[in-house]
């Protein structure tokens, strides 16, 4: 009984894949830069931030090699930081592109994120 009401609840902004992970990672952070700097809306920050902290996740989830985890796991971490030091009303064109230099590392392992399973 008491059970039923700790149900694992998963975000409705929680990508489903490692490929669509990186896809919210450059459109959400191009629809925050594209908003008045003094309305960014808190909760896609937010939102943001959350799909951030998940990328480790749903790369282990996908079909990478552990090698190439550790890539992603290290890339994240830097993303992590550089988002954290980014403010939105007065936006640094260094720090911005860094974030998306790094979103572009991750798109290198969105092919080999996917599942592979045509066997003979």
């Amino acid at each position: 009984m008491e059970e039923d009401h700790l149900e694992h609840h998963i975000p409705d902004h929680k990508p489903k894949t490692y490929t669509e992970t990186v896809r919210e990672l450059d459109s959400r952070m191009r629809t925050l830069l594209n908003q008045s700097p003094a309305s960014v809306n808190q909760e896609e920050k937010q939102q943001l931030e959350e799909i951030i902290d998940w990328i480790p996740e749903l790369a282990a989830d996908s079909e990478l090699k552990h090698k190439d985890w550790n890539e992603v796991q290290q890339i994240s971490t830097e993303i992590k930081s550089v988002f954290q030091q980014t403010d939105f009303s007065q936006v640094d064109a260094t720090l911005v592109g860094r974030y998306f230099l790094l979103v572009d590392k991750l798109k290198q392992y969105t092919g080999r994120s996917e599942t592979k399973k045509i066997q003979s």
